[in-house]
């Protein structure tokens, strides 16, 4: 019910686009914080690499929402978005690492680091003005809740596990190198 809720919050948005992030924003805080959220969650870790599991798919095809399940030492690549994107911890605690892209040399480097924890929640649009990296450094295994700003099978296609391109393969991420 939190999922569909969450869904309906975004779906109704009918604002200015410019207002669209805050709404996520602020919906997904809410789910992240809901304490019936978890026993509706796919929350089974993946050994290899994180789980990323499909909870909604909207009908009018404008998001698509997945939780990721991350065991101690997962992470992704340095990466942009090909769609807007938004997430919030649910539980246990993410290292966010951002990066200023050089268009020049086609590569980030690492400008800043933050430890996010249940109920963080951010708004990405698409494009490489923000390139950061996710990844659980902790003891514990994370959930998290994603927002992607399309749908489809190439959202839902098995990627390859060689983990430099899990994402990009799912035309999610652009991953960029770090230099």
């Amino acid at each position: 019910m939190v999922i569909l809720t969450l869904a309906r919050q975004i779906a109704a948005h009918t604002g200015a686009p410019a207002e669209l992030p805050q709404r996520v924003i602020e919906s997904l805080h809410a789910a992240a914080l809901d304490p019936l959220l978890l026993p509706y969650v796919e929350h089974a870790p993946d050994h290899e690499n994180y789980a990323r599991y499909l909870l909604h798919e909207d009908p009018q095809q404008q998001f698509s929402i997945f939780s990721l399940v991350w065991n101690p030492g997962q992470m992704t690549p340095a990466h942009g978005h090909n769609y807007w994107c938004a997430y919030a911890v649910v539980k246990g605690v993410l290292t966010e690492n951002f990066y200023c892209y050089n268009a020049a040399t086609d590569t980030a480097t690492l400008t800043s680091t933050h430890q996010r924890g249940p109920g963080y929640a951010c708004f990405h649009d698409a494009g490489l003005d923000i390139v950061h990296q996710l990844s659980n450094t902790q003891t514990e295994p994370a959930i998290s809740l994603h927002i992607y700003g399309t749908v489809g099978a190439e959202l839902r296609r098995q990627a390859p596990r060689d983990h430099t391109n899990f994402d990009e393969a799912r035309h999610i991420n652009r991953l960029v190198e770090v230099a």
